[in-house]
């Protein structure tokens, strides 16, 4: 039953999600993140700065709106189409 549901859910919600205008607007955020804390280190909290994977583990750290905020001030309008998240 487990796999059957499994099986469901990869099919009916998160592969089709991933492919719509939220999931590929998530991607670029992800990416963007990932590369502006890549060049800017210092721009990471101190307590996590020396971890080798200190910038994929503080983009992991983030709720969906303080990703969705920290993206916007690096690009302005590259999360348009969480508009409502946002409000």
């Amino acid at each position: 039953a487990v796999n059957t549901l499994r099986a469901f859910m990869f099919e009916r919600v998160y592969i089709p999600e991933d492919d719509g205008k939220e999931g590929q607007s998530a991607r670029r955020m992800i990416r963007l993140l990932y590369q502006y804390y890549n060049g800017n280190r210092e721009k990471i909290p101190l307590s996590h700065r020396s971890e080798s994977r200190s910038v994929v583990d503080h983009i992991a750290g983030m709720t969906d709106l303080y990703a969705i905020r920290a993206a916007e001030s690096i690009e302005p309008g590259i999360a348009n189409c969480f508009e409502r998240v946002l409000v």
